[in-house]
C-alpha cells in the first residue's frame, strides 16, 4: 500500500490558491499507478481549507472523484483540526451534509458518524 498526504489550502496562504481534489492529487496518483500498479492507495492526511472556495463542493467532488478517476485510494484520513485554517469538515452544515453524502455511498465503509464526531 501507498501511503501519501494532500492539502487543498485554498486562498489560506499567502503562496496558495483553491485545488480541485484532482489537482491536489492527480500527479502523484498517476505516478504511483503506473509505478505500482497492482497496490491500493492509502491518503494518510488530507483536507480542505474553508477560505478562497467552496469546501461542500470540494467534498462532494472527492468522493466523486475517488469513486470514478481515483479508484485505487482505499483509505483516507481527513485532518480535522483549525490549524493553518480551518480544516474541519465539521465547520458548517454544508460541510457537514457533503461528508455525510458521501459516507452514504455502499462503497464507502465507515462509521457514518465518524466515532460521534457527527450525528
Amino acid at each position: 500500500m501507498n501511503t501519501e498526504v494532500g492539502y487543498n489550502f485554498g486562498a489560506s496562504q499567502s503562496w496558495s490558491s483553491w485545488q480541485s481534489f484532482a489537482q491536489v492529487f492527480g500527479p502523484l496518483y498517476h505516478k504511483l499507478t503506473t509505478t505500482y500498479p497492482s497496490k491500493p492507495i492509502f491518503i494518510a492526511e488530507m483536507g480542505c481549507s474553508s477560505t478562497g472556495g467552496d469546501k461542500a463542493t470540494w467534498i462532494n467532488d472527492m468522493f466523486a472523484q475517488m469513486e470514478t478517476q481515483f479508484p485505487k485510494i482505499r483509505s483516507f484520513v481527513w485532518f480535522n483540526i483549525n490549524k493553518e485554517t480551518d480544516w474541519r469538515f465539521t465547520n458548517g452544515q454544508e460541510a457537514i451534509g457533503a461528508f455525510k453524502t458521501g459516507l452514504s455511498n455502499p462503497r464507502v465503509g465507515v462509521d457514518p458518524t465518524l466515532g460521534g464526531v457527527i450525528q
